[in-house]
Formats: structure tokens, sequence, C-alpha cells
């Protein structure tokens, strides 16, 4: 009985560190999913730049009489672009700490893998050694019902003995013999 609950403990832990990897593995997917948004995000911002900067060209050469409040247009681009590169940091600086992230997560889940793997091998034995347990009580029930057919046997013997006329003129004799007391 306390196999059988060893054996359905060690088939929970199994289940159970598998529903952990499957986690842990939806969560690096997640991290993945995230880092190609924010690559996508990258992008999108290195474009909005270019075509930023391009625009910017165009209207210092269509519109030279507005040189003033095109330096102020220029002036607030340039704050647009700093306040981009400022993101543009800020994603670079998430995407590290998300590949580091999922990093640890994919060595969490080595190490899952690994222990997992040592309690099926683990499992394995024990299944191997009830096995050979339930060999060995079989032998051992064999070898009872052998001793019980040889007690049986001697039983019906020493019966067949005690009920022969042999046997019931020796006891009498030993009676008496020790009403007598001729025994020492």
């Amino acid at each position: 009985m306390d196999n059988n609950l060893d054996t359905d403990f060690s088939y929970s832990c199994i289940s159970n560190l598998w529903k952990i990897i499957e986690a842990r593995d939806h969560s690096v997917t997640m991290s993945r999913e995230r880092f190609l948004s924010l690559n996508y995000e990258y992008q999108s911002l290195f474009q909005r730049q270019d075509q930023f900067q391009k625009y910017q060209q165009e209207q210092i050469q269509h519109q030279q009489e507005q040189i003033q409040h095109q330096q102020e247009q220029i002036q607030h681009q340039q704050e647009q672009i700093q306040e981009l590169n400022k993101q543009l940091q800020e994603v670079y600086l998430s995407l590290e700490q998300v590949q580091s992230y999922a990093k640890t997560l994919e060595v969490q889940a080595l190490q899952l893998r690994s222990h997992a793997e040592q309690l099926q091998s683990q499992l394995a034995e024990r299944q191997s050694r009830i096995e050979q347990l339930k060999g060995d009580k079989q032998k051992l029930r064999d070898r009872l019902q052998k001793t019980k057919l040889k007690i049986s046997n001697l039983q019906q013997q020493i019966e067949s003995m005690q009920s022969s006329k042999f046997w019931k003129l020796r006891t009498a004799w030993v009676s008496l013999k020790n009403r007598l007391r001729l025994n020492p």
C-alpha cells in the first residue's frame, strides 16, 4: 500500500514539475513576443525619425523666407528626437532585461527538466524494486504453502502413528511404568 502511495506521490510530483516547466516555457514565449514587439517599435521609431528628418530638409529648402519659424520647428523636432532617443534607450534597457530574464528562465527550465528526469529515474527504480518485491512475496507465499502442506502431512503421520497398536501399547507401558515408579 505504501509503495502505491509512493508511486502516486512520485507521479504527482512529476506532473507538478511538468506544469511548472510549461508555465516557465509560456513565460519565455511571452518574453520573446515582448522582445519582438519592442523591436518593431524600435524600427518604427527609426523610420519616423528618418521621415521626420527628410521632412525637415524639404522644409528648409522650400521655405527660405520662414527661416525663423523653421528654426523654432527644428528646435521642437530636436526635442522630439531626443525624446525618441530616450525612449529608444529605454527600449534597449527593457530588451536587455527581457533577454536576461529569458536566459534565467531557460536555465531554470533546464534545471527543472533535469530534476524531472531524476525523479523519473527514481520512479523507474522504485517500480523495478516493487516488481522484485512482488516476486519475492509470491516466492514466500509458495514456500509458506509448501511448509503448511509439510506440517499437515507430518501431523497426519503423527496421528497415524499414535493410532497404531504399537503406540497404544507404548503409551500403556509408559503409563504403567510411571505408576510403578520404575523410571528414575
